[in-house]
């Protein structure tokens, strides 16, 4: 079992499922391992679709992404059987850390 998972630059919205990546996360972590996740910065909570672009007109097929804010990643890592330990703000990024009980 691990002993960290970082999920940073709003990847807890991967496949537009963040409560399925949670519950991942806390399969893979051992008991007091830390989950360290950088919330979209806006308080939202919903699943979007989205595409990739290059710039050239070239786009990727569509695909679903979640926004997750900081209140709705407490909420949802408190489900998934995560307790909070701490949150911080650098540059302008938050960032919360929660502990695999």
């Amino acid at each position: 079992h691990w002993d960290t998972v970082l999920l940073a630059d709003g990847n807890l919205g991967i496949a537009g499922d963040p409560d399925r990546l949670l519950r991942r996360s806390h399969e893979l972590l051992r008991t007091g391992g830390r989950l360290l996740v950088e919330p979209t910065s806006a308080d939202v909570d919903h699943v979007v679709p989205v595409r990739l672009s290059n710039g050239r007109g070239n786009n990727s097929e569509r695909f679903w992404w979640a926004q997750v804010g900081p209140s709705a990643t407490v909420t949802r890592a408190l489900a998934a059987g995560f307790e909070p330990l701490d949150s911080w703000s650098v540059s302008g990024r938050s960032f919360l850390s929660f502990i695999r009980s």
